[in-house]
C-alpha cells in the first residue's frame, strides 16, 4: 500500500514539475505580442556572402547585373558588385570645388540609371546621369531635410517644421516652392522620435511609403502627398512605446530609455512591401525567435498581409540593411554582404 501511495506521489510530482518547466518556457520566452505569423515556406535558397571589411556600406539600389554601395565614411563613393559578389569595382561622384556641400550628411541615392548625392543641411542635391562624372546641381531652394526620395524633376522629403514643432512630409519640384502636408504624419507623445519612420518608393504602383518606427501604422500616397492609403502590421502596438527627456540647456530632446522599435527595416519590389518586424509573434519560440530576421510581406496597393519568411542571424548578427531586386534579396550585416536567391511566387500568386 505505502509502495502504491509513493509510486502516486512520484506521479504527482512528475506532472507538477512538467508543468513548472512548460510555465518556465513560456516565461523565458517572454510576453505574448497578440499577433501570429503565417511562415511560407522555401522562399529562401542558401546564400552567397563576402566580407567588406568596414561596417559603413549601406544599399544604393541595382541594375540588372550589379549592385551599388554606398559608404557612410566616404559620401562620394560607390562600390560596384556583381551578384556572384566576384570582382569589386569602385566608382565616384564628382562635385564642383565651389558646391557648397554638407559632405557629413551626405547619402546617395539611385533613380533608373541616375544617381543623386543628396545632403539636408546645406541643403544641396546634385544629379548624376552615371558615375565617375562631375554632377548638376539641382535647385532645391531652401528646404532643408532628415529624409529623401529624389527623382528627375522632383523630391519628397521629411522635414521639420519649425512653425508646429514637428516632422513633416513634404514635395517640391526643383526650382518651385514646396508643398507641405502637416497633417500627413501623426504625432503621439511628441513630433519628432513619435513620428520617426523609413520613406520608401515602389516603381510598380508609382506610390511614396511611410512606415513608422515604434508602432503599427503605415501609409502610401501619390508623389503630390495625395490618394493617402493607411495600413498597420500584424503587430498591435498602437502606440509608441517611447520615453523622452528634454534637456533645456541645450534645447533639445532625446530618449529616456531604450525604445520599442516594432518596424526595423523596409523595402518595396513589384508591389510588394517587406519589412523587417522588430516584434516576436506568439507562435514563433526557441531559436527561430531568437536566432532569425522575421520579414512580414504586404501588397502595397491595400496592405494586405501575404505572411512571413526568415533571415538567418549570423554569428548573433542581425540585419542592418536589406533591398530586393529581381529574385534577388541582399543583406547587410555588420561588415558582410549575403545575397539569397529568393522564391517570390508564393507572394505574388497571392495578388
Amino acid at each position: 500500500m505505502k509502495t502504491g501511495k509513493n509510486i502516486f506521489g512520484c506521479f504527482i510530482a512528475g506532472i507538477l514539475i512538467i508543468v513548472f518547466l512548460q510555465q518556465y518556457a513560456r516565461q523565458k520566452e517572454g510576453f505574448p505580442n497578440g499577433f501570429n505569423r503565417t511562415i511560407i515556406q522555401g522562399i529562401l535558397e542558401p546564400p552567397v556572402l563576402t566580407g567588406l571589411k568596414i561596417n559603413s556600406y549601406y544599399i544604393i539600389g541595382f541594375s540588372n547585373d550589379r549592385i551599388y554601395l554606398g559608404n557612410h565614411a566616404r559620401s562620394r563613393q560607390i562600390l560596384e558588385l556583381p551578384y556572384d559578389l566576384g570582382h569589386v569595382d569602385t566608382s565616384w561622384l564628382n562635385i564642383k570645388d565651389s558646391v557648397l556641400f554638407g559632405w557629413g550628411a551626405a547619402t546617395i541615392h539611385k533613380q533608373g540609371n541616375s544617381f543623386y548625392l543628396a545632403e539636408g543641411v546645406t541643403p544641396c542635391i546634385i544629379g548624376f546621369p552615371k558615375t565617375d562624372t562631375i554632377g548638376t546641381v539641382l535647385e532645391t531652394g531652401t528646404n532643408h531635410f532628415d529624409l529623401i526620395l529624389p527623382s528627375e524633376r522632383s523630391f519628397v522629403f521629411r522635414t521639420y517644421d519649425t512653425s508646429v514643432h514637428r516632422n513633416v512630409l513634404a514635395y517640391a519640384q526643383y526650382g518651385k516652392r514646396s508643398l507641405t502636408i502637416p497633417a500627413l504624419l501623426k504625432d503621439q507623445q511628441d513630433g519628432v522620435f513619435s513620428t520617426d519612420g523609413m520613406l520608401l518608393y515602389d516603381s510598380l504602383s508609382a506610390r511614396f511609403l511611410y512606415i513608422y518606427y515604434y508602432r503599427n501604422q503605415l501609409m502610401s500616397f501619390d508623389n503630390n502627398l495625395k490618394n493617402v492609403i493607411h495600413g498597420n502590421t500584424i503587430d498591435t502596438v498602437t502606440r509608441a512605446k517611447i520615453q523622452i527627456h528634454e534637456i533645456r540647456s541645450e534645447h533639445s530632446i532625446t530618449f529616456s530609455a531604450p525604445p520599442l522599435k516594432v518596424n526595423k527595416l523596409g523595402c518595396t519590389f513589384h508591389g510588394l512591401l517587406f519589412i523587417y518586424s522588430g516584434l516576436r509573434a506568439d507562435n514563433e519560440m526557441g531559436k527561430i525567435a531568437h536566432k532569425s530576421s522575421p520579414i512580414d510581406v504586404y501588397k502595397i496597393n491595400d496592405f494586405k498581409y501575404l505572411g512571413s519568411f526568415y533571415i538567418p542571424n549570423y554569428d548573433g548578427k542581425g540585419i542592418r540593411d536589406m533591398a530586393i531586386y529581381n529574385d534577388k534579396l541582399v543583406a547587410l550585416r555588420e561588415s558582410e554582404i549575403t545575397i539569397y536567391n529568393l522564391h517570390l511566387s508564393s507572394f505574388i500568386t497571392k495578388k
